[in-house]
């Protein structure tokens, strides 16, 4: 019989910031010690599901935040490390009157929509944008699973919700962190906190929730 490889779950943060929490957590785990491939850091840790599967974590960073340099990174990953997984994580921008969502809240896309490319002409831009899907079994057992998924989401939540200082103070009905799906949007601009343009440009699509730079 085949020997059944470790599931390994590999995870991009595309910002050293957004790696931080990631590494802390692994040091929390089995086996956890870091690797140079190349001009790639990688941290590692193994960790048993609550399943009582074994599985491997893989985390590192981008050397550069735009698109292209994301894509020649993940390409990487895949070829030295072939996970089962692949997680992309970071933090997204939201809209501000979408007051469901809330600092600290969990985004897991459904669609991403990716804005960038479009033909210049004389009068207005023409789109044309690209939309990505994300995994439909991942999707299919997320939703098979969402209750339990819930509760165990809430055992597992250890640390309170966010907060800015500088941000004006506002009324937080959920103090905990929540998980939600629905759609983001994608692309190399970076965005101020003008989103006026934005909202323009993402009329179109439907329940974008996000923005990731």
């Amino acid at each position: 019989m085949p020997i059944r490889k470790q599931p390994r779950i590999a995870i991009i943060a595309p910002l050293s910031e957004e790696l931080e929490p990631i590494v802390a957590r692994l040091k929390e785990c089995r086996n956890y010690h870091q690797r140079s491939t190349g001009d790639m850091l990688v941290h590692l840790a193994d960790l048993r599901l609550k399943n009582g599967v074994d599985c491997q974590l893989i985390a590192t960073t981008l050397p550069n935040q735009t698109n292209l340099p994301a894509a020649v990174w993940t390409t990487k990953v895949l070829h030295d490390f072939e996970p089962t997984f692949f997680f992309i994580v970071g933090i997204a921008g939201g809209f501000s009157e979408k007051r469901t969502y809330e600092l600290g809240d969990i985004v897991i896309p459904r669609h991403i929509f990716y804005y960038e490319p479009e033909k210049i002409r004389v009068n207005a831009p023409d789109y044309r944008d690209h939309c990505f899907t994300t995994s439909q079994p991942f999707l299919q057992h997320l939703n098979a699973s969402v209750a339990s998924f819930e509760r165990a989401w809430r055992a597992d939540i250890r640390v309170k919700r966010p907060i800015i200082p500088q941000w004006p103070r506002r009324t937080v009905k959920r103090r905990q962190p929540m998980w939600f799906l629905a759609n983001i949007a994608s692309g190399d601009k970076i965005i101020s906190h003008d989103q006026g343009a934005l909202k323009e440009r993402l009329r179109h699509y439907p329940n974008v929730t996000a923005y990731e730079t």
